[in-house]
């Protein structure tokens, strides 16, 4: 096991796998802070729920508001309980200990830094203000998996992966420097043959 790092980080890396970071579960404040982040949207989807039964409109209607304050509930959760480690080779995310995905760097596009409330597009600087969305890194696959009901359900992106949350204090340049780097260098890797 490697010194200072839970045990499901250390048996997920493969033994020619160099480790340059890891980035833990938020701590406290930090689970406050994304709790407080969703907590708008939380209030917006009440409301509508709460309409619905005044309204007394359709089954499905209520259902699916339902569905929205339960699902944005469980992806808060998630939030607060997922960690990261960068390899030389890939990007692993974990929730709860247990491997969620992973993006290899020599099947991703480079990654970029994206700052939504500095955007110029008007609803994606909305969106960053509102929720509190700091910078994240993003990579995106360069041969993504289609979609599927597990990946709906989950909340997993198959054509990206992004490091970072809403309300996060993350280093993020440093981070986007040590994924860039492990790009580059998974960039110049010779690819297996067959």
């Amino acid at each position: 096991m490697r010194l200072g790092l839970p045990p499901y980080v250390s048996t997920e890396l493969q033994d020619s796998e160099t480790m340059i970071s890891y980035i833990p579960e938020p701590d406290l404040t930090a689970r406050r802070r994304i709790i407080l982040a969703t907590f708008p949207l939380f209030v917006v989807l009440v409301i509508v729920l709460v309409w619905f039964f005044n309204e007394r409109t359709s089954g499905i209607a209520i259902a699916a508001a339902v569905y929205c304050i339960v699902s944005l509930f469980v992806f808060a959760l998630r939030l607060c309980r997922t960690s990261y480690v960068i390899s030389a080779r890939r990007v692993v995310r974990f929730v709860g200990g247990k491997k969620v995905e992973d993006l290899v760097f020599a099947e991703s596009t480079r990654p970029v830094l994206l700052d939504f409330a500095a955007s110029d597009f008007l609803i994606w600087r909305w969106m960053g203000r509102f929720f509190s969305l700091g910078s994240v890194v993003e990579a995106r696959r360069l041969k993504p998996a289609p979609w599927t009901v597990v990946t709906f359900f989950t909340s997993r992106d198959p054509s990206r992966m992004r490091i970072g949350y809403p309300g996060h204090s993350l280093p993020i340049q440093r981070l986007l420097k040590d994924v860039t780097l492990a790009w580059e260098a998974a960039q110049d890797t010779p690819k297996a043959t067959p």
